[in-house]
């Protein structure tokens, strides 16, 4: 196999449907290299838009951009000739390879190749309107789109208790950000999701906890430089940022009393009422365990990424 360097422009985060339910199945969209693409950026940018709106009238929702799974192609041209005008027109006749793979593995799961020709006004014009049989009405990129989608989820069904092992190693070393990024990667749709639903909300509470202790620290250092007005409405902040189910909310509710006796600054409690009652619903904090892991893996993403083509 040939080991190739790709630059990433990471385009969407998939929430897909697979056999009628619903499922929060990440899959990224990688926009290649201009090298894989006839040397023109603007045909790489293309196919990756390409992709994001197939995906979507496939039921397809776009969302934020991480994930382990990932979708890419490259074009392997077969002729390529630039003839005299006027007007000068380019022909171009390619073979577009799309693969879906796994970031975490570097491991192949579906491919498919499609024979596309094209002619244009130049280079890019070519390769644009030759790009233009891949779309949603295109059978064999569903049928494509389809195989993968099944594959990675019995990915997921034969695989989700290495990732909850590695959402608990990072948990037990108070990493609860990585944690819910490793619990979260599991859909809905996988048989393991009832287990990883219970592990994000155990590490969503160590989270609020461990965040609670920061918050409230910084709360007293602000407050400590400035014990006045301006120091209670910054510590007030960090307070107010603080989980109401979070083991430090009593401390820091005595210590915002403890600030207006000192300075007769009021603070607002209606804010952390309202967000009391959303966060005592169930719902609610998966999805929010679940956010935190989504921004966890969106700080993770590195800007190229080694792809090994089959």
């Amino acid at each position: 196999m040939k080991r190739i360097l790709i630059g990433l422009c990471i385009s969407l985060l998939s929430v897909v449907k697979s056999s009628g339910e619903n499922c929060d199945l990440h899959i990224q969209v990688v926009c290649p290299s201009a090298e894989m693409c006839g040397g023109d950026a603007g045909v790489a940018k293309q196919l990756s838009n390409k992709l994001i709106r197939v995906l979507t009238m496939d039921g397809v929702t776009a969302d934020d951009n991480y994930g382990q799974f990932y979708i890419t192609g490259k074009f392997d041209d077969i002729y390529r000739e630039t003839l005299p005008g006027p007007p000068t027109s380019t022909v171009v006749h390619t073979t577009l390879t799309l693969m879906v793979a796994d970031l975490f593995g570097n491991k192949v799961f579906e491919t498919e190749s499609f024979d596309l020709r094209g002619v244009g006004t130049s280079v890019q014009r070519a390769y644009l309107n030759a790009l233009s049989q891949v779309n949603a009405d295109n059978a064999p990129l569903r049928k494509f789109i389809n195989r993968a989608q099944k594959k990675v989820i019995s990915y997921f069904d034969n695989n989700y208790q290495k990732l909850l092992q590695k959402a608990n190693a990072a948990a037990k070393t108070h990493d609860y950000e990585q944690a819910l990024y490793f619990a979260g990667l599991i859909p809905e749709c996988s048989v393991g999701y009832a287990e990883s639903e219970r592990m994000l909300e155990r590490y969503w509470h160590g989270y609020i906890d461990l965040e609670g202790v920061r918050l409230l620290n910084e709360a007293k250092r602000a407050f400590a430089i400035s014990p006045n007005e301006y120091g209670a409405t910054e510590a007030y902040s960090y307070i107010n940022s603080i989980d109401p189910t979070s083991s430090s909310y009593g401390a820091a509710m005595k210590f915002a009393e403890e600030i207006k006796r000192q300075t007769k600054a009021e603070y607002d409690f209606e804010i952390h009422k309202k967000y009391e009652d959303k966060v005592n619903i169930q719902r609610s904090k998966i999805d929010a365990a679940r956010q935190i892991g989504v921004a966890y893996g969106q700080g993770q993403k590195s800007t190229t990424t080694n792809i090994l083509w089959k």
